[in-house]
């Protein structure tokens, strides 16, 4: 009927209006938005045979998801179960009929590998082209269109399937108060806009539209040439950055989009990465490697400069946190990840991240340097720095960690006055996430001296403020830290349990900085428990975490325990072997305390020598402080009794 003429017309009219009964059926299929916007000669005669009842819409609503699963059932019942396939289908065709049949037409004439679910007809959906019938269709509709209105609809199908008029009129550099007049006039012809109800009426800039359909959209957005259209783009993406700055809902994803399709990559890849740590926050760690491997693949066309490498070492850490989540703690993208972006730190001399990384790696001389020269910049940090890191606040977390570097360097007391400082920098913040990393840092900090009091302490704070506040990663540190301190207490087997489902919730929300030393803390549960085989897995597990991320900083300590086992078993051979690589190792640390810890293993048993007894003395020495530790206190007693012997 969209193409009938005035005589065809006549003859509806006729035949509805006749008055003697003819049993008698007249069908007829018409574009109901076509016959209401254009002067079209069955647009009175619809109306005048609807007021008097004289005939029967039937409105045919566009495929329901369902509807278009039912469907590929039908047709093809391999890829009917896939949820993520029926998914995009409806996507990609708008739920339109017509569209929906052709592209499962087009899949069948594939073969069997689509029928049976092959992968790869899914993804071939993002590249299917519209059915040359409906383009056709759209683009005479197109012909119509006013040169204005034409621009005005080019450049909302860059924005997308819907759009801000303010974005539109900034893009544009347009009136706001014309293209709004146009915009209601395009809603009011029923093909090209709809306007999106706003929750607050506002100022009409204010306005949003999305486009009936999104294959209008599409088709309207493939006429575009490139150069135009890339141009757009760039013009769009000023504009939402300009909304962005005044509080406007837009997303780092949007912008990375808009510049990406600008091909402006580098700031791109900013946004990119912003939006990846915003994923990797609401614990959706898949979509975050996607966005930091799309991120990656642009930094490589943005050319060498500093600022490439900087981005890139952020990118990289953000990846391999994301995936111990998806890929296990030792999966090779884990550590693939991360060792780029330790090697990169060299050519970014300033980068932020790099206390960070030189304190997972075992050198606290040189992060706890790097740490103090970040303690005066902390508020000025490089913009592309991942708040997945500093997620809590720069400071508090620069000082927890400076505080566990001087422990390592025997700095007890200086160690002391920075956890004392991480509490007063959180508690002038008042909020929760600075709150939850000072608890953090402290129970870390209590587990180094040996003090389980005031790790359960922490322990149960950290359970008020996940109770309180929703933090998974505060019941996380909850639960292994109460482990810890119950198995210290006396009861190994249930510290065990609590540290082993604080680890694993530590996964699923990928949290992966101090997971082998969490590890650990359930190798030793298990020794303390007399299950040394229990004790010996964990402790395997822990070491292939060490290795996975390149984490040092408890090496020393898991060596110990490695010797400890050893010589539980009757591994001799083995425990001297462990014990000598954990002092080897607490000394390319530079790291007295752990030193120390690793000397007094030695000296406990009986086979310990005068040397190690003169070593364990002078080391001693090089600590400062913690005399009331249960770690300085075995020594003291440890010197003592070899005194008297």
């Amino acid at each position: 009927m969209p193409s009938s003429d005035q005589a065809t017309v006549q003859l509806i009219d006729y035949v509805a209006r006749r008055s003697a009964p003819t049993r008698m059926l007249w069908l007829a299929s018409l574009r109901l938005t076509e016959i209401i916007a254009a002067d079209h000669p069955l647009k009175s005669l619809r109306h005048e045979l609807r007021l008097h009842g004289l005939s029967e819409e039937i409105v045919l609503d566009a495929f329901s998801e369902k509807e278009v699963a039912d469907y590929v059932a039908a047709k093809i019942p391999g890829l009917a179960v896939e949820e993520e396939f029926v998914r995009a289908l409806h996507v990609r065709t708008d739920g339109l009929p017509l569209f929906v049949a052709d592209v499962v037409s087009d899949l069948m004439a594939q073969g069997q590998s689509a029928i049976d679910g092959d992968p790869s007809a899914r993804l071939r959906l993002a590249s299917v082209a519209i059915p040359e019938n409906l383009a056709g269709v759209i683009e005479q509709y197109m012909q119509r269109l006013r040169p204005t209105e034409r621009v005005l609809l080019e450049a909302a199908s860059v924005c997308g399937i819907d759009f801000r008029l303010a974005t539109v009129a900034e893009a544009l550099q347009g009136d706001v108060t014309a293209l709004a007049a146009a915009c209601m006039d395009l809603v009011r012809q029923q093909r090209w806009l709809t306007d999106v109800p706003l929750e607050r009426p506002s100022a009409t800039s204010n306005a949003r539209y999305a486009f009936r359909h999104a294959l209008y959209r599409e088709v309207l957005y493939n006429q575009i040439g490139p150069v135009a259209r890339a141009e757009l783009h760039r013009k769009v993406a000023a504009a939402l950055e300009r909304e962005r700055a005044h509080g406007a809902d837009v997303t780092a994803a949007e912008l990375a989009s808009h510049l990406e399709l600008a091909h402006q990559y580098i700031p791109a890849v900013r946004y990119y990465a912003e939006a990846a740590e915003s994923t990797l926050l609401q614990f959706s760690p898949a979509q975050t490697m996607d966005l930091t491997g799309r991120a990656l693949a642009l930094l490589q066309l943005g050319g060498d400069s500093e600022e490439r490498a900087t981005l890139e070492i952020t990118l990289a850490t953000l990846q391999g946190t994301a995936a111990i989540q998806v890929h296990g703690i030792s999966s090779i993208q884990v550590k693939q990840a991360l060792e780029r972006a330790q090697s990169l730190l060299d050519d970014v001399q300033g980068h932020p991240l790099r206390g960070l990384v030189q304190h997972l790696r075992g050198r606290p001389r040189i992060a706890r340097d790097w740490f103090e020269k970040a303690l005066d910049v902390c508020r000025d940090l490089d913009a592309s720095t991942s708040r997945t890191v500093f997620v809590a606040d720069p400071g508090v977390i620069v000082l927890g960690l400076l505080a566990l570097d001087s422990v390592h360097l025997g700095l007890v007391e200086q160690g002391r006055e920075r956890i004392a400082a991480v509490y007063e920098r959180a508690r002038d913040l008042r909020t929760p996430p600075p709150q939850m990393a000072a608890l953090w840092l402290d129970g870390l900090f209590a587990v180094r001296l040996g003090n389980p009091a005031r790790v359960a302490d922490v322990s149960e704070q950290l359970r008020v403020l996940a109770d309180e506040h929703a933090l998974a990663g505060a019941r996380a540190a909850h639960l292994w830290f109460r482990g810890w301190s119950v198995a210290q207490l006396g009861d190994p087997r249930a510290g065990y349990r609590l540290i082993r489902e604080g680890y694993e919730l530590g996964v699923r929300l990928g949290i992966r900085a101090w997971a082998c030393e969490t590890l650990g803390y359930a190798a030793e549960a298990l020794a303390r428990a007399g299950d040394w085989a229990g004790a010996r897995q964990q402790l395997d597990e822990a070491m292939q975490c060490a290795d996975a991320i390149g984490e040092r900083q408890c090496l020393p300590q898991l060596l110990v325990l490695d010797a400890r086992i050893a010589y539980a078993l009757g591994e001799s051979k083995r425990a001297g072997e462990a014990i000598r690589q954990a002092i080897d190792e607490a000394r390319a640390q530079e790291a007295p305390w752990l030193e120390m810890i690793a000397l007094s293993a030695v000296c406990e048993r009986k086979d310990a020598t005068k040397r190690h007894r003169e070593a364990l003395r002078l080391v001693l020495e090089r600590v400062t402080g913690g005399r009331d530790t249960p770690p300085v206190a075995r020594v003291l007693a440890l010197l003592e009794g070899m005194r008297g012997a």
